[in-house]
């Protein structure tokens, strides 16, 4: 009766073999993305600063070719958009990899990263409106987004002992295998019917008919705040790379639990509950900022934050989908793009509050505080 409550239990093919595709994604990103700016700022020497500008260029390039990409899967296909942006995936890592090498492979991969995200996530948010069903949508997504974090609790252990005790480039390349199978196992399998008109104008169009959602959106610039400075600081607290993954797993676990309850919760009343997570989250990392630094705290900090920001994921996520008009892929450009210049800018502000502040990792952990409260404005 739990599972019934909490899970929709009867999904079709399309979306199980979709929630398949993802979860393998998920698993490559546990083991390879969660540890980016770990290896940058330990293995390949970039301060805190260069790393916060590594991914403003990112963001920055994807604001900027979101609309175009989304024009691309139109006409492509939508399993060929997301099989695509899986090759782009390991192209980026391959040349991420050879960064220590070479400062000019730091180039290559942003520019590689910027033009996969560009045509990968519209991609993944059309196929999702496709296959969703209206009436249960939080719970598809957190259903998905809890498939999501189970690789996120097996992977990043996994990945920390092999960076530890072999190599910290070894799980990138287990990675790339697993990504890449999870798209072709989607393009074999699935064969999407809806067709999507896309023009630039119509994507930047969204802009000025929702400025509030425009905002909103941008929120998730705290997202990429705890994925760069939040990364760094806790690995700097437990000292290893093993010690960071056991970390990321643990926290990992719960929530995986609390994304359940808030997809059955979305369904039932809607994103209300999205302005009190908001404000939680908030208050969450300016807890961070004033707490001593010691690995048991962290880890508390962490877990409720985690879970906090991974309901708002959700409760956006569901919100989204449920809304009629906007099953297109401009739409999913619009939330991209939106998306993409709030990191991009939240990076930037970061790097100028970190240098001003002589190095304090509290400035940053309150300028994600102010950026989730724009949250509010969805």
């Amino acid at each position: 009766m739990l599972a019934r409550h909490f899970f929709k239990t009867h999904i079709s093919p399309e979306l199980k073999t979709f929630f398949l595709s993802a979860g393998l994604a998920d698993i490559a990103f546990g083991m390879g993305m969660v540890f980016e700016p770990v290896f940058l700022y330990s293995v390949v020497g970039f301060s805190l600063q260069k790393v916060l500008l590594y991914f403003a260029c990112v963001y920055g390039l994807y604001a900027l070719l979101a609309p175009l990409g989304a024009k691309f899967v139109s006409r492509l296909g939508l399993s060929g958009g997301y099989f695509l942006g899986c090759v782009l995936q390991v192209l980026y890592w391959i040349a991420f990899v050879m960064i220590p090498t070479n400062s000019y492979f730091a180039v290559i991969a942003c520019i590689i990263f910027g033009i996969q995200k560009s045509v990968f996530w519209p991609s993944y948010h059309a196929l999702m409106f496709e296959y969703r069903d209206k009436r249960s949508a939080g719970r598809e997504f957190s259903y998905l987004y809890s498939v999501v974090i189970v690789g996120y609790i097996l992977s990043p252990y996994f990945a920390g002992v092999l960076s530890q005790q072999i190599n910290p480039s070894v799980p990138f390349y287990i990675a790339m295998v697993v990504y890449l199978f999870s798209g072709v196992l989607l393009l074999v399998k699935l064969r999407p019917t809806l067709k999507h008109k896309v023009t630039v104008v119509g994507s930047m169009s969204y802009v000025f008919k929702m400025p509030g959602k425009f905002i909103g959106y941008a929120g998730f610039g705290e997202e990429v705040l705890h994925f760069t400075a939040w990364s760094v600081f806790v690995f700097l607290t437990v000292g290893s790379f093993e010690g960071f993954g056991l970390f990321a797993a643990l926290a990992g676990f719960f929530s995986a639990i609390a994304v359940l309850v808030t997809g059955k919760l979305s369904d039932v009343k809607g994103n209300g509950e999205l302005k009190v997570l908001s404000v939680m989250n908030a208050i969450f990392y300016i807890v961070r900022a004033i707490m001593p630094a010691s690995v048991g705290g962290l880890f508390v900090a962490d877990a409720l934050g985690r879970t906090t920001k991974d309901q708002i994921f959700v409760a956006v996520s569901s919100d989204v989908y449920h809304k009629p008009g906007r099953e297109n892929l401009e739409y999913s450009a619009f939330f991209e793009q939106s998306l993409a210049i709030g990191k991009a800018l939240a990076c930037l502000l970061g790097v100028v509050l970190f240098t001003m502040t002589g190095g304090s990792f509290a400035s940053l952990f309150i300028l994600a505080a102010i950026f989730s409260l724009l949250y509010l404005f969805i």
